[in-house]
């Protein structure tokens, strides 16, 4: 663990998908201020990487001309949560309780292990990863992180 600034953590993952985001006319809202936290930096990459990896894939089956990604995060106590959206097409509701499980997938040639190591790395943080109802309904796909600031030097 080093101490990071979460907003560089961020960008940084979603700079790697910047032709993608720019092709599909993707609109990004991404958090811009300077927090600074201790916690393993390519842990928390691996998360965005793979959420924002599903959201462009999905965004892509859509004919949407307005097409959104979003990520807010709030911290609260010794905790971060994080929530991270898009209004692609959504989860089909018979997938639900399945799309944590190794190996399912609804991608062509998809292997079905991006949620399943989400989940794992947010368990190896102290913390909890699910799928959430975006009670704005703006957003047809939403998930909640939450994982504990520790603060061991």
């Amino acid at each position: 663990k080093k101490t990071i600034i979460l907003e560089d953590s961020i960008k940084n993952v979603f700079d790697l998908f910047e032709k993608e985001i720019n092709r599909q006319k993707i609109k990004i809202e991404i958090p811009s201020s300077e927090t600074k936290l201790k916690l393993n930096d390519q842990d928390f990459q691996t998360i965005i990487l793979n959420l924002l990896d599903n959201s462009l894939h999905w965004l892509q089956q859509e004919e949407n001309p307005d097409k959104k990604i979003s990520l807010k995060f709030s911290i609260e106590e010794e905790k971060i949560i994080l929530f991270f959206s898009d209004n692609g097409p959504g989860i089909k509701k018979e997938d639900i309780p399945y799309i944590f499980d190794p190996y399912f997938s609804r991608k062509p040639n998809g292997i079905g292990l991006g949620l399943t190591i989400v989940g794992e790395l947010c368990s190896e943080m102290g913390g909890l990863f699910e799928l959430i109802k975006d009670e704005s309904e703006e957003f047809k796909t939403q998930f909640r992180i939450i994982f504990a600031l520790k603060n061991d030097n």
